[in-house]
């Protein structure tokens, strides 16, 4: 349903684009017009362009490009010629609606089989790149607690949406340093996620994750679990859901050597754990977002908590720069170890 406070700059538009005499001159807008959108589309987009109402406008675009599916791209790129200071919200919105574009094209296609029996576009795999959304960041690392190391900071999330009801996300992260011809810090983690939203607000998801870290009191742990979650927010500034469900986790512990002489650690351990997760994320300004992550592993040897919190500065269409924090608590560790590991990063983000 179209919002109601965005009727009126369109039907202004529209009354504007009746009363105007054919031999008007041509806006100064019009050095943005591409000629394969229709004119009232285009009329619509320099009017809202000139009311300067930053978001309503974007609100604009995409219900513009809605109605002209086929012209989508080039109502996006005409919209942030005529208004750049929407570029950050017009560059996320256009993203928005290219994947609910390619997924309606791919199950529409998925209906009837190519008459040929060749391969359609769409059938180009599960794991085409093509397919995924998703972003790359590079930058540097500070770590506090078992390290203190300033590292190489690398991390790449990719997320797909399979069908109407089905989507997955992968991420992962490395931070790596050496020092004096040695490595001082090496860092890796990943997660892949599976998600079924069968309905409006609630879905089920599963998870794989793990982490490896030779300098920490652990040197690697895995967690699976699978749960139920709730979109509690989902608007355009906020979004907040929650996750739990049963889990399972592996974990090697890390060799600690005293004195030279007596090592401890080294055991290996697996334990049920109840997961809870948070993920929640608000649009500050059309280039600023922020974002906090919790998860939360209740075993029966130990409790962890990981939270992470973003700050995110879109300065160009595809370009931002992100600084966060990771805070990660161990109720049970080896003696001679941090309960308490921090890891701040301030990285470049390439979205694509």
């Amino acid at each position: 349903m179209i919002p109601i406070k965005t009727f009126g700059p369109i039907l202004a538009a529209i009354v504007l684009l009746v009363a105007r005499p054919a031999d008007a001159a041509p806006s100064p807008a019009n050095a943005c017009t591409n000629a394969s959108i229709p004119g009232p589309i285009m009329a619509i987009l320099e009017f809202a362009a000139g009311e300067r109402e930053g978001m309503k406008f974007v609100e604009i675009a995409v219900l513009t490009a809605r109605a002209q599916p086929d012209h989508g791209a080039a109502i996006f790129a005409v919209a942030r010629c005529l208004e750049p200071g929407a570029d950050a919200a017009l560059t996320v919105a256009a993203a928005d609606f290219s994947r609910v574009r390619r997924n309606s094209v791919a199950t529409a296609g998925s209906e009837a089989a190519s008459p040929d029996g060749a391969a359609r576009p769409d059938d180009a795999g599960f794991l085409s790149l093509g397919a995924w959304d998703g972003g790359i960041e590079l930058g540097l690392s500070l770590s506090s607690g078992n390290t203190r190391e300033q590292a190489f900071a690398l991390g790449l999330e990719l997320k797909r949406v399979i069908s109407e009801h089905w989507d997955h996300k992968l991420e992962f992260d490395l931070d790596y340093a050496r020092r004096l011809g040695l490595t001082s810090k090496e860092r890796y983690r990943g997660l892949y996620q599976l998600f079924y939203r069968g309905w409006e607000r609630r879905y089920l998801y599963s998870f794989v994750a793990g982490e490896r870290d030779r300098f920490s009191a652990f040197e690697y742990r895995i967690t699976e679990s699978f749960g139920a979650g709730y979109q509690i927010l989902d608007g355009p500034r906020q979004k907040w859901s929650l996750e739990g469900g049963p889990g399972l986790r592996q974990t090697k512990l890390s060799t600690i050597s005293l004195n030279g002489t007596t090592t401890i650690g080294g055991g290996f351990g697996n334990e049920f754990i109840a997961v809870l997760n948070s993920d929640y994320e608000l649009q500050l300004t059309e280039g600023l977002s922020f974002s906090n992550k919790t998860r939360i592993f209740v075993g029966e040897e130990r409790t962890t908590v990981a939270n992470e919190t973003a700050l995110k500065a879109r300065f160009n269409g595809a370009l931002s720069a992100r600084l966060s924090l990771d805070v990660k608590y161990d109720s049970e560790v080896l003696a001679g170890t941090h309960n308490t590991d921090t890891l701040t990063r301030a990285t470049i983000v390439y979205d694509f």
